[in-house]
């Protein structure tokens, strides 16, 4: 019995370690999720609507990503960006 609840804490001590650090160039924080291709393709295609990424886009769902923008008259807005067609979707 002793065994068995020796070797439960350690399954559960395992599996409460921290995140292990970043070492591919990309800050710490940064989304998991968002491909980093899909990255330079949002901010160009925001370029092309006049507007500014500001932080960091969150993955939706397949291709979509929620974005927090400025557009040219500094109004802060949240689109939704479809990376593979280029659509803007303002919320």
């Amino acid at each position: 019995m002793a065994a068995l609840a020796m070797i439960a804490a350690a399954g559960v001590a395992g599996t409460a370690s921290a995140q292990p650090a970043r070492h591919d160039g990309w800050p710490a924080g940064y989304h998991q999720d968002i491909r980093r291709d899909d990255h330079a393709r949002i901010r160009h295609i925001l370029r092309s609507h006049d507007m500014r990424m500001i932080g960091t886009p969150r993955l939706v769902r397949g291709d979509r990503y929620t974005v927090r923008v400025q557009d040219r008259h500094g109004r802060t807005r949240m689109v939704q960006v479809n990376a593979h067609n280029g659509r803007v979707i303002r919320l």
